[in-house]
């Protein structure tokens, strides 16, 4: 699949790419070294609360709840938007 070749390409075991200050799971540490290794803009999440805007805000990441990626999408974009969807 192009996920598992996209994340095959940012896996980094460079522990200085980790962001220490986010949620004590493991996966969610792997998780987001790979989107700061791959220069990710916004980490689209349900799961809000274990990705602290302090602590990605460094390196230039925000987050979205889906609803709201997406609604920012169909506002930006209607017609390319609702063809895709």
């Amino acid at each position: 699949m192009l996920q598992d070749r996209g994340v095959q390409q940012t896996k980094t075991t460079d522990n200085s790419t980790r962001a220490s200050g986010i949620s004590t799971q493991a996966e969610l540490r792997r998780k987001t070294g790979s989107q700061i290794a791959g220069r990710c803009d916004v980490i689209v999440t349900k799961n809000l609360k274990d990705f602290p805007l302090d602590v990605l805000a460094p390196y230039g990441i925000e987050t979205r709840h889906p609803d709201d990626f997406l609604s920012n999408h169909l506002n930006l974009y209607p017609g390319p938007f609702c063809e895709a969807v």
